[in-house]
């Protein structure tokens, strides 16, 4: 400055001497003293223009120092050892090393199985920093101490200090000004850059679908977030038990004292306190809820009573399942208990008089406080006639005895005749078939077999006659045999395979052994529960995990449970591009030139936002110097970037690709 300004005054004072007619003295000192000022002021803005300039070219060092580590905790998963290692330039425009500080916490490893850091940065919003706000799980820091090369009151730990620009503040013994030039980039940011899921939550609601008592009964417990596949553990009690894939199942036992249904109280409830893990050993998360639990429906079982004979002793039991225990019973017999019989509770006993023969109805209630049931039945007493000589029928098992059976296993059971005289006639054997068992009756019993082949309740009936004389007496029994079905498979598929980020897919699945009820994990879109189903299909919510998707289908019913899966494909949320054309190029990108880019170089600009986004193009230019006004050469579409990049297409999966000459080229 002060050479062009001496320059020009050496020309002037020239074109004075030689036109020196045309200026007074008075002109002259006027000029000298114009040029001195000129003089002056050069000097004065020499010094401010040096540090300004300075200024930009750090600032613009330590945001090139934080995009080039992101851009490698971005690619790799963890954050470099240093500024270099990242590619980044290592000095400030005032020849001292930019400061890098780093969490320990993703120095190695992947950052989505990290959800918090140790640093914190205090934005100041005061000159004192009384005030500030409070950023938490900062990834790294990166800072210039600037002119005055004092960095003390950024910081070389946790927390680090972002003061307002020219706070003063003093540091051993010595007056500043705050000038350091800082950035830092959070945890978050890194991880959605990757695409990591979120923070893994149970979904399941505190209080569970409720169950029966000793019935089979099936839940799938249900979070979100994470990394799949998750880990559960834990207790359920009462005989239910919890697998890894936090299916909640097994034959509900609260009364350990009966296993037809029973319990002590009108309800019941089981505790399930159980915790859940990731993948990506994200904090464990912690569940406590209850499932309720009912008795089965209070029953009586008793189908009917035996014949009796005026003189021969008689004694007939009522019996009763479900319900809450223990049973209240009331007995009302019309016209009336006959004489020599016991009619009280649920039981009939004693010796029938002489002259007590006819048709009794016999109305019994039972009650368990929380429920009541009545059944009316029907008692015949034979005259005697010689009959009374005869020993009482009796059957076994007794009447009202019931079995277990299980679909497409071979099941036989007997009931034989004693007692009374023989031989016996059989006189009634109903029904024949039920639920794939056959009842085959003769003159001294009966047998129920056969393969079942559906679930449900059978009751079946015989009655028998014997040769009593001159009055035969009759007994009769009712026989339950409860099938329990087989446990439901299921089949799971994903269409698309591969989804781009932001979209939906439909799932389907078959059911056989159904129907059964089923739960997804995860929950998405309308892909969430549904009951009593053999097969269907939904569509899920939109995809922003990129990446493997794995879907879980938890069936069951009664009779069991199972689980099926299946897994798509999601592109990433954009795709970070770079130049592997193998010279330097003109491309566009979000309708922004990026020209004269060399081979090597990126593409896209995460500072600026600008991305390979879903539905987006990057397009080469013909030309590599011009202002991206040539023609097009080539293109990169998102569809072609993700194609390349996926796990199943023999990508990585890390959201980087490169922009060659044949298109694009997983990176």
């Amino acid at each position: 400055m002060r050479r062009k300004i001496k320059k020009l005054f050496t020309l002037y004072a020239q074109s004075i001497t030689h036109n020196a007619k045309g200026f007074t003295l008075i002109e002259l000192a006027m000029v000298l003293v114009v040029i001195g000022l000129l003089l002056g002021l050069g000097a004065g803005l020499l010094g401010p223009l040096t540090k300004r300039g300075k200024l930009i070219e750090s600032r613009e060092a330590v945001k090139a120092a934080k995009e080039a580590v992101q851009g490698y905790a971005v690619k790799n998963g963890y954050l470099p050892a240093n500024l270099e290692a990242a590619g980044a330039k290592r000095l400030d425009a005032w020849g001292r090393d930019i400061s890098f500080y780093r969490a320990s916490e993703i120095s190695s490893g992947n950052a989505c199985g990290v959800n918090s850091t140790a640093i914190q940065v205090y934005e100041c919003t005061s000159n004192d920093c009384s005030t500030y706000n409070i950023k938490s799980n900062i990834a790294f820091i990166v800072y210039s101490m600037g002119d005055d090369g004092n960095g003390s009151n950024t910081g070389t730990s946790s927390p680090f200090y972002i003061r307002i620009q020219g706070s003063p503040y003093t540091d051993a013994g010595r007056d500043y000004q705050y000038d350091d030039i800082a950035a830092y980039v959070s945890l978050d940011e890194i991880r959605s850059l990757r695409g990591c899921p979120q923070s893994l939550v149970i979904t399941s609601p505190t209080i569970l679908i409720s169950g029966e008592e000793d019935s089979f009964y099936s839940y799938s417990l249900q979070a979100t977030g994470g990394m799949p596949p998750y880990n559960w553990t834990g207790t359920g009690g009462s005989g239910l038990t919890l697998n890894t894939a936090g299916l909640m199942s097994g034959t509900i036992n609260v009364n350990a004292g009966s296993s037809t249904g029973e319990l002590t109280t009108c309800t019941a409830n089981i505790p399930v306190n159980v915790t859940v893990t990731d993948s990506a050993s994200s904090p464990s998360v912690s569940y406590l809820g209850t499932i309720p639990v009912r008795p089965k429906p209070l029953t009586i079982i008793t189908q009917s009573l035996p014949s009796a004979h005026e003189g021969s002793p008689y004694s007939a039991t009522i019996a009763a399942s479900g319900g809450r225990t223990p049973y209240s019973w009331n007995m009302s017999v019309s016209p009336s208990c006959p004489t020599g019989l016991t009619c009280s509770g649920n039981a009939i006993t004693g010796t029938p008089a002489t002259g007590t023969a006819g048709t009794y109805t016999i109305a019994s209630t039972v009650n368990d406080t929380c429920m009541t049931n009545t059944r009316n039945f029907a008692m015949t007493i034979n005259s005697s006639g010689g009959g009374g000589g005869c020993p009482a029928m009796a059957l076994a098992p007794p009447s009202g005895t019931s079995w277990s059976a299980t679909v497409g296993t071979l099941f036989n059971q007997s009931v034989t005749v004693s007692g009374g005289q023989s031989p016996y006639t059989n006189t009634q054997c109903t029904p024949v078939n039920c639920g794939g068992l056959t009842l085959n009756c003769s003159a001294s019993g009966a047998t129920i077999s056969g393969t079942p082949s559906s679930a449900g309740t059978c009751s079946f009936n015989v009655a028998w006659r014997d040769s009593c004389s001159p009055t035969p007496q009759t007994t009769s029994g009712a026989y339950l045999v409860n099938i329990t079905g087989l446990p439901p498979t299921c089949t799971l598929s994903a269409s698309p395979g591969v989804v781009l980020w932001g979209q939906t897919a439909a799932l389907s699945w078959n059911i056989t052994n159904g129907p059964a009820n089923a739960v997804f994990s995860p929950l998405s879109g309308a892909c969430t529960s549904f009951s009593g189903s053999t097969g269907g299909s939904c569509t899920t919510g939109s995809l922003s995990t990129a990446g493997a998707n794995t879907f879980n289908l938890m069936i069951s019913n009664a009779y069991g449970n199972n689980s099926c899966s299946t897994t798509l494909y999601v592109g990433c949320q954009n795709y970070l591009v770079w130049n592997q054309t193998g010279a330097t190029r003109d491309f566009t990108i979000d309708a922004i030139c990026r020209n004269n880019l060399g081979n090597g170089a990126e593409i896209t600009q995460p500072a600026n936002n600008r991305y390979l986004n879903v539905g987006e193009s990057i397009i080469r230019h013909s030309s590599t110097i011009d202002i991206c006004t040539s023609s097009t050469a080539q293109t990169l579409t998102y569809d072609q970037a993700m194609n390349v990049d996926i796990i199943a297409n023999g990508g990585n999966g890390n959201c980087l690709v490169n922009f060659t000459l044949t298109g694009a080229q997983d990176r």
